[in-house]
């Protein structure tokens, strides 16, 4: 008898998304890190129970109890109006775990594992005009620490915090872009940073200053908005320029669960800007790129408008040093080659060496983005070694959007 196009597509669905993964670096003996390239293509729904089925035979991760149930049904009201795609892979997660998804007692928001809050960084946009060749960039350092979240040194039984990122590429059917993203610490609304379809891309950065010069309140669980790591993952499911999440950012509500964090985005057409709230939460402060190339650190760039002069530092990793040695090395030097990209990385690499009660810091990877060519190239830390200080590296692995 031969099959129905309903029953195929029944059969299709109840197989689930198509999935491929495979190691991309690390996971060696001796490795820091162990880094997987996962591809999953489905409804938004398929794909947040796959991941809810990693997140569980991987890092023993699911959903938890609600803390507020009230807060926890706000939640997923937020989400139908404002991020669909998000909620449809709650819906996933639920299904997997054979739960109710509109249960106000259960919290399927996250899929927590190694948490951590984000790290510090240096991140900076070349637009097409100033790029030999006519290509933008973004350069990304993710500079964190190697040990635990508690600050202890990493070990068998106590993984470090950063050591199992997965570049996550979904090609979501409805409703959502195509996005290849890294993500940590969360794996179903999550992205440190990524690049969707449409060319946009999109990278968070921790408010140091804010975190040593003001009192900070975080929420140290969910609530409703977008916390500061699902920031980038919304607009690379929802915007294709840069003109739209100027927009989606301003009117979103946002909180914090551990670290306020600010953000770069930057689309295929040179548009780039800084996305940072007031010390208080209270302001929300967008610095456009102006066509020119931008840069940002763990300063708040409102606070301290790079024009007007920024405090001198003696550390030479400091905020302030970071972002004045980028500004030096591209300044001048236009148009601009990859490998002056890749040096002006290179110079502000996280060498922060271990003490007696403190992990190294370094630079856990350093990714370009391509916002043309819809590609990512990443280069991980592996472990110590070498002779820069910057540690062991994979070299540059390449990830492209192929629909």
């Amino acid at each position: 008898m031969p099959i129905t196009l309903v029953a195929l597509a029944a059969a299709l669905a109840a197989a689930g998304p198509a999935f491929e993964e495979r190691v991309v670096a690390g996971g060696g003996a001796g490795d820091f890190m162990e880094v997987r390239h996962a591809v999953l293509r489905g409804t938004s729904f398929e794909i947040g129970k796959k991941l809810a089925e990693i997140a569980k035979e991987r890092f023993g991760s699911g959903p938890s109890a609600s803390r507020d149930r009230t807060v926890t049904r706000a939640q997923r009201e937020f989400l139908a109006r404002n991020w669909p795609a998000q909620l449809e892979r709650m819906r996933g997660v639920a299904a997997f775990h054979a739960g109710d998804p509109d249960d106000d007692a259960t919290d399927y928001s996250s899929l927590p594992y190694l948490l951590g809050p984000p790290g510090g960084c240096s991140v900076f946009f070349v637009p097409p005009s100033r790029m030999k060749g006519g290509a933008g960039v973004l350069s990304r350092n993710y500079d964190f620490t190697t040990g635990t979240i508690d600050g202890r040194a990493a070990s068998k039984d106590a993984p470090a915090c950063t050591s199992r990122p997965i570049v996550l590429e979904t090609h979501p059917t409805g409703g959502a872009f195509s996005s290849i993203a890294v993500v940590s610490y969360d794996l179903l609304g999550a992205a440190i940073d990524g690049i969707n379809s449409e060319g946009l891309a999109v990278a968070l950065l921790a408010d140091d200053e804010v975190t040593s010069r003001f009192t900070t309140e975080p929420t140290r669980e969910p609530a409703v908005g977008l916390c500061e790591i699902e920031v980038p993952r919304f607009l690379l499911d929802t915007c294709a320029t840069a003109k739209e999440a100027r927009a989606a950012l301003l009117a979103t509500r946002q909180y914090y669960s551990f670290v306020p964090c600010h953000y770069i985005v930057a689309d295929r057409h040179g548009d780039s800007f800084v996305f940072e709230w007031s010390p208080v939460r209270n302001r929300a402060h967008v610095i456009d790129g102006g066509g020119a190339p931008q840069i940002s650190t763990n300063f708040m760039l409102h606070l301290h408008p790079p024009a007007k002069g920024l405090p001198e530092e003696s550390a030479p990793y400091g905020n302030f040093a970071r972002y004045a040695a980028i500004a030096a090395s591209i300044g001048g030097r236009e148009p601009l080659g990859l490998d002056d990209i890749r040096d002006s990385a290179a110079r502000v690499a996280a060498r922060e060496k271990a003490g007696p009660d403190r992990p190294a810091g370094r630079t856990l990877w350093h990714a370009l983005y391509f916002p043309e060519a819809r590609k990512v190239e990443i280069d991980f830390y592996l472990g110590e070694g070498g002779d820069d200080g910057r540690g062991r590296r994979s070299g540059y692995v390449e990830f492209a959007l192929r629909e």
